[in-house]
């Protein structure tokens, strides 16, 4: 299944690139994510929960950060499994500076297996669409609502350190731009 879209986000370019580098920013950004935990440079072990119908459970993988053309693009690849099957994609983000804002624009591929593979072809499509939405709104939360310094990659934390949300987020329908 592929996805795609287009989002705009409040902040510059540089500060959402950096975003995509910390592990509690991402963290805190994903709805449902309990766990990320930095297993290497760019690599993270997760757990995220989600209570979206047909797709519902916990899932635990990793996710990887590659493919970096700072601070134009980045590909996030993801394998992730549970109760409902197992989820592979990966996502090619694009980063466009746009005044004070960026022009975020993505692709992404997604395999399902297993039993949440019998949802049907439209309905996973819906729900990846309304995932990516929930995860760049998430980024939008956290960026606009953290001060005017950039987010310290530099400061990822040491491998096997798991980075907790600070809080659970309430899963929020959101529209893709």
């Amino acid at each position: 299944m592929k996805v795609s879209g287009q989002h705009t986000v409040a902040v510059p370019r540089q500060r959402l690139w950096e975003a995509f580098h910390d592990p509690s920013v991402l963290a805190r950004a994903v709805p449902g994510c309990t766990r990320l935990e930095r297993t290497g440079p760019g690599r993270y072990a997760a757990t995220v929960s989600t209570p979206l119908t047909s797709v519902a459970g916990t899932y635990h993988g990793d996710l990887e950060v590659v493919d970096r053309q700072a601070p134009s693009s980045v590909t996030l690849a993801l394998s992730v499994a549970g109760t409902p099957g197992t989820v592979r994609g990966s996502a090619h983000v694009r980063l466009e500076e746009d005044g004070g804002t960026t022009v975020l624009d993505y692709d992404a591929e997604v395999e399902v297996a297993g039993p949440v593979k019998t949802v049907g072809g439209r309905l996973l499509t819906s729900v990846a669409q309304r995932s990516a939405a929930e995860v760049l709104a998430g980024l939008e939360r956290e960026l606009v609502g953290v001060g005017s310094g950039a987010v310290a990659a530099a400061s990822a934390p040491a491998v096997g350190t798991t980075v907790e949300p600070s809080a659970p987020r309430a899963l929020v329908p959101v529209a893709v731009d």
